[in-house]
């Protein structure tokens, strides 16, 4: 069976290595695992499996650079899989927080989510099955100080996911919610409070994470939790 696995936000930090990890699995001649994002190349005349394609997810007319590239991909009986990688920290005192620098947050955070939902939509009937990973948070059940932005749009994103998979379930499209603890990647870089060593390893949360692109067909799984060994930090 073909699969069809697309990561947004593949181009840095758990989204660029669940592409690198997918990209080298051991799937049929006709699957197709790509990647979109900011930092991604020019998309020419078809899609090559393992590439980084560029898409501003922030953008205004992103739907419509949506449905040009989902009418590129042949859903057709396939199994798919889509993870949603994609997302920016905002971490300031609420007193400092700029209504422009949230909106972008939100845009990219939560509301190019639903505008991929709301374009893969019509394709879900020609599917063999499809599964949605949203990766959201520890910060999607719980408050951290300086980051009120942040986690209210990672709360968001649970509640996104909570909702389609009630919305879609007669469908037969799997909704998987992975509360993710602290992942070292770049978004850390400028806290300095926080040890790299104490935080999971994103080689590793990928080759985790992957193995939802192989879930049976009667299998369900709602919500993982994932934590470092020091729990959340």
């Amino acid at each position: 069976m073909k699969k069809r696995i697309l990561v947004f936000g593949a181009g840095s930090g758990i989204g660029k290595a669940l592409l690198e990890k997918l990209s080298n699995s051991p799937f049929g001649t006709e699957s197709l695992v790509i990647g979109f994002s900011r930092r991604g190349e020019a998309q020419s005349s078809s899609f090559q499996h393992g590439k980084n394609y560029h898409l501003d997810l922030s953008e205004k007319d992103l739907e419509s650079k949506l449905t040009r590239f989902f009418e590129m991909i042949d859903f057709e009986q396939g199994n798919v899989c889509l993870y949603f990688a994609q997302g920016d920290g905002l971490f300031q005192p609420v007193q400092n927080v700029q209504k422009e620098d949230v909106s972008a947050h939100f845009q990219l955070n939560v509301f190019s989510i639903l505008s991929i939902l709301k374009q893969i939509y019509p394709y879900i009937s020609k599917m063999n099955n499809l599964t949605l990973v949203f990766l959201s948070s520890t910060a999607s059940k719980m408050g951290f100080p300086n980051s009120s932005s942040y986690v209210a749009s990672k709360h968001s994103v649970a509640g996104i996911a909570k909702s389609i998979r009630e919305e879609w379930k007669d469908l037969g499209v799997k909704v998987v919610n992975v509360y993710l603890g602290a992942v070292y990647t770049e978004i850390w870089n400028e806290r300095t409070e926080f040890s790299p060593s104490d935080m999971i390893s994103v080689t590793e949360l990928a080759d985790f994470l992957s193995n939802f692109s192989f879930l049976p067909k009667s299998l369900y799984v709602d919500e993982v939790h994932i934590t470092p060994r020091k729990g959340i930090l």
